[in-house]
């Protein structure tokens, strides 16, 4: 009888994939369609892949890992995404608070990065960042910020997802003097991780009233060469909205139809743009939004999730 047993116990194993890992908790909550809640679940996962989800007597009778961690009071859920970051700005957290946004630009924060930024900086502001976001249960984000190499380089040691904007700013700033030197940095941050498995390189033109039109113009462009996403700042206060309103006739939202650069639909995390598509991540966005399909507005619903808030404008936060 011993013997059947042990032959039985080896047919078993045989007969089971082979598995890095087979997490389980008291329930796990799946990300694709259709949704569902298990209870007394289990995730098997291969090398950098989940192979399979289902209910733990399911995976351990179709899996044979090699390491397993048992949370019986705990979920195993999709990680959460946060689609707008500066966050090697970690660092600068407290400086200034409840200020109108133009007042904490120019009089704490540009004059602050002026003074401090370098690649250091970003790399252990960008450490922190990660840290508290994994904490947290997010495990992709949105960043635009100057070295975003550096920045890159930190999420893929933290294991994190990225979908990470060269910043293109009309003044000197860190790693660019001029706008023109900001766009051949984009280039050469867009080709070094245009294949990256964790990061997807962007373009991202900080706002529309920190960029001349050629610039914006040339970030388009640039973004449309490699497929990539453009990140932008759009329609964060009124007086954004009234200088547009002036210079352009039109508020910052209806611009493309005038001619402009910017996008016209906010472009989810994590997906990569077609060439001559013009989609943008929209980061700090207020006022009327860009017209999308139902769809894509359910997905967005799902996917955005915005990290601690600061209240910066009147009626605004960011």
């Amino acid at each position: 009888m011993r013997l059947f047993c042990s032959f039985l116990l080896a047919a078993f194993t045989l007969a089971a994939e082979p598995a890095d890992w087979v997490w389980s908790a008291r329930y796990v909550l799946t990300g694709a369609a259709p949704r569902r809640v298990i209870e007394n679940g289990a995730v098997a996962v291969r090398g950098d892949r989940i192979v399979a989800v289902g209910s733990r007597s399911d995976i351990d009778r179709r899996f044979q890992p090699r390491q397993r961690l048992d949370r019986p009071d705990a979920l195993i859920a999709p990680g959460l995404v946060n689609t707008h970051t500066h966050a090697a700005m970690s660092l600068f957290r407290g400086i200034a608070d409840d200020l109108r946004l133009q007042d904490w630009l120019e009089k704490y924060i540009f004059p602050a990065e002026a003074k401090n930024v370098s690649p250091d900086f970003v790399r252990w502001g960008t450490r922190l960042a990660c840290a508290e976001m994994l904490l947290g249960g997010t495990t992709t984000f949105t960043d635009m910020y100057y070295f975003e190499d550096v920045v890159a380089e930190a999420a893929k040691e933290a294991g994190m997802r990225g979908v990470l904007g060269e910043t293109i700013i009309g003044f000197p700033v860190a790693d660019a003097k001029t706008p023109a030197d900001a766009l051949k940095l984009a280039d050469r941050f867009l080709a070094r991780f245009a294949a990256d498995p964790l990061i997807v390189p962007a373009v991202a033109p900080h706002a529309i009233y920190t960029n001349s039109d050629e610039t914006l113009k040339a970030a388009r462009a640039l973004a449309n060469r490699y497929r990539a996403p453009l990140l932008i700042h759009l329609s964060e206060t009124k007086r954004e909205n009234d200088e547009s309103m002036a210079r352009r006739s039109r508020d910052p939202q209806s611009a493309p139809r005038g001619g402009s650069a910017l996008p016209v639909e906010q472009h989810e995390a994590g997906q990569r743009s077609g060439a001559g598509r013009e989609d943008a991540d929209v980061g700090n966005f207020r006022g009327i939004r860009p017209r999308r399909s139902r769809r894509q507005q359910q997905r967005l619903e799902h996917v955005r999730r915005d990290g601690p808030r600061r209240q910066v404008a009147k009626g605004g936060y960011a």
